[in-house]
């Protein structure tokens, strides 16, 4: 169900308001998942007699199972989106318009993997450790267990075309809270290290959060050429070369997106054989100034484990506390409409993609303590790049 109302306050004020609930299709691996059980599959390990043939069926059958178990919990609810919004429309000239809104939804029963038949944290192996230590592997479990949040203000500034010009610019600040980003999370983040008490970390900043973005989007027709503004008389062979310019850009500006820091000796702090997040020391990751690839953040900010506390233990730190680098990146075009007759036109295209060739880091290394924390070792956009084409219009 949804509903939204319109309002005309005059003749160049409109303001707009409405909400929804949205359910999710529930389709993923996380279901199909099922089928890697046994004994539709299996794994094992076994090993062969380079001399003597001694692998066959009836090994294979009599060979314990070693890997994880997966399951989808029975009974949950549909996953499902509540969306509300209210906005504000003004009409500034007869072309331009702004609108200023405020957005807002709330997920609820969104699914998420989590390990059981994991043992608590504590000194020796792990396996014989584990509640079913029979079964070598954890139970991966997929249930609805994960409630999300966002509330954003959305700015807009939109030129239709006139005069040559058309125009949109769009801001955005807002804040996406979750327990997971996604049934096995995303980029940067962890699943659950207490699959007990999965909510009490695993709260934080969604993986995709990101606090400001500004994108802005411009097509211009250059005022050149026969009957414009400058050189409006030209003839026809200075129009071949001055006139139907159009000049295009595309600008982006964005904050960095979270991500969580991990043990570095996960065996000799938790020993759970999954996710290990350390202690946070109270430090902000974040570095005042200085920040470069190969010194990202405040490496004080983690510790493995704070003094006096357990060594074997679950980690405090909360999730997605780590900020990454901002994203800026600047496109631009230049495209010239060459009429050979009424209905024939012969387009020149130049496209620049990241023209300023600025590099946007990944995200840092933030395993504690590691020779690679802290450290970024990758851009996730491409260097600048140029392209030509010829299109023919007819």
């Amino acid at each position: 169900p949804r509903l939204g109302i319109a309002y005309s306050l005059n003749s160049k004020t409109v303001i707009r308001t409405g909400g929804g609930i949205f359910y999710a299709h529930d389709y993923s691996n996380g279901l199909f998942d099922v089928e890697r059980n046994p004994p539709y599959s299996w794994k094992g390990l076994l090993t062969g007699n380079a001399l003597i043939p001694n692998l066959n069926w009836y090994n294979a059958a009599s060979t314990n199972f070693t890997g994880n178990y997966y399951a989808v919990q029975y009974g949950d609810p549909t996953p499902r989106l509540y969306q509300w919004s209210f906005g504000v429309q003004r009409e500034l000239t007869k072309s331009m318009t702004l609108e200023a809104n405020y957005v807002g939804s709330s997920g609820a029963y969104l699914d998420r993997f989590i390990n059981y038949n994991q043992p608590q944290p504590g000194p020796g192996t792990v396996t014989p450790r584990r509640p079913f230590p029979q079964f070598d592997g954890t139970f991966q479990l997929m249930n609805g267990s994960v409630h999300s949040s966002y509330d954003a203000l959305q700015v807009k500034l939109t030129q239709r075309l006139s005069h040559g010009l058309s125009m949109l610019s769009a801001f955005s600040y807002g804040k996406s809270i979750d327990g997971a980003s996604g049934v096995r999370g995303g980029p940067g983040d962890i699943t659950p290290p207490n699959p007990y008490n999965p909510a009490a970390q695993t709260r934080g900043l969604s993986t995709f959060n990101f606090k400001y973005r500004w994108t802005d989007s411009l097509l211009y027709n250059l005022p050149i050429g026969k009957g414009k503004a400058l050189l409006g008389n030209a003839g026809r062979a200075l129009d071949l070369i001055v006139g139907g310019w159009q000049a295009g850009t595309i600008l982006t500006w964005q904050t960095g997106m979270p991500m969580s820091a991990t043990c570095n000796s996960p065996a000799n702090v938790q020993n759970t054989g999954t996710t290990c997040v350390p202690d946070a020391t109270g430090i902000s990751p974040a570095l005042s100034s200085g920040a470069s690839p190969s010194y990202f953040l405040n490496k004080a900010a983690f510790v493995d484990r704070l003094p006096g506390e357990p060594q074997y233990s679950y980690g405090n730190a909360a999730r997605d506390t780590i900020i990454g680098p901002r994203l800026f990146d600047w496109d631009f075009s230049l495209m010239k409409n060459l009429g050979i007759t009424e209905r024939q036109t012969l387009q020149f295209r130049s496209e620049f993609f990241n023209v300023t060739n600025h590099p946007n880091f990944g995200l840092p290394g933030a395993q504690n303590g590691a020779t690679t924390y802290g450290v970024i070792s990758n851009t996730i956009s491409d260097s600048r790049q140029l392209q030509f084409g010829l299109k023919y219009l007819f």
